[in-house]
């Protein structure tokens, strides 16, 4: 058995839209976009070829016990969507194994948000898979923030169901256009589109004393960088300071660079850490 990108593309799309009935060997890809098409109809996948449902233009289907022992062998989750997990491989296996896995995922629950948003994001209703894709990510250098929603009835589904979000902002929606090897063209070129320039609040550094410390060595001149970077971080959103205004308030006090306040704070910037509350 070798693994191949084809392979753990389809062992991702799987996890996001697949399901398995085991008396008959027939595994089954739910996915609405015909992008997804060619690889599981090509024979990539241990040879299964994979044929499109006959009135089910958003189902592919195979009968393979094979397959499925193949599956079975690599400790993939074949249980219902809210048991799921990211198999050993992934965390052992090649980093290339991982992105091309990860990008099935997405292909299947991912979302990019349209141009003039800088959010995308993997939602699941699993818990656990939910704090995978997290910690996967982070280990790509993306981080990202992790949500519950519960969603209430509806016509279609009669009862109440939680799910959990995985959402990516700013600079780390920009760090995920070189991980993602998405083959859906839609959501490929939503994510390309996006500006490297993006940044986000929520990826910031809670520095408002030394900020403070900082405005003191021009008392009274107007310094709009810093003095809006106070404002922001003294408001009743109590926003943290993001390093692209670090960088900008150390340029517009670039003649106190030896003192105190303004070594500290190129310090935080140089070192670049993620900033977040311990709750437990």
């Amino acid at each position: 058995m070798k693994m191949t990108n084809d392979i753990a593309y389809f062992l991702g799309l799987w996890i996001a839209e697949g399901s398995i009935e085991e008396n008959i060997g027939r595994i089954t890809i739910t996915c609405g976009d015909p992008d997804v098409g060619p690889v599981l109809e090509s024979g990539a996948v241990f040879g299964v070829v994979f044929k499109q449902c006959n009135g089910r233009s958003d189902q592919w289907r195979a009968n393979s016990y094979a397959l499925l022992e193949a599956m079975r062998f690599l400790k993939m989750p074949l249980v219902k969507a809210p048991q799921k997990w990211l198999p050993e491989f992934v965390w052992s296996g090649k980093r290339l194994w991982a992105q091309h896995l990860l990008s099935g995922m997405f292909d299947g629950d991912g979302y990019i948000c349209r141009v003039g948003t800088n959010r995308g994001g993997y939602t699941t209703a699993s818990e656990q898979l939910a704090h995978d894709v997290q910690l996967l990510l982070t280990n790509f250098g993306i981080i990202s923030r992790l949500s519950a929603r519960t969603s209430l009835p509806t016509t279609k589904v009669r009862v109440a169901s939680l799910g959990y979000r995985v959402e990516i902002h700013g600079k780390n929606l920009s760090l995920l256009k070189g991980v993602l090897k998405l083959r859906i063209k839609r959501k490929a070129d939503l994510l390309n589109g996006k500006s490297d320039e993006l940044f986000s609040r929520r990826d910031g550094v809670p520095i408002l004393p030394v900020l403070r410390e900082l405005k003191k060595l021009a008392p009274g001149e107007k310094r709009p960088v810093l003095a809006a970077a106070i404002n922001i971080a003294s408001s009743h959103h109590k926003s943290d300071t993001t390093y692209e205004t670090i960088f900008k308030v150390l340029t517009e006090y670039s003649e106190f660079s030896s003192a105190k306040p303004y070594v500290l704070l190129k310090q935080i910037l140089e070192d670049h850490f993620y900033w977040d509350v311990v709750t437990a």
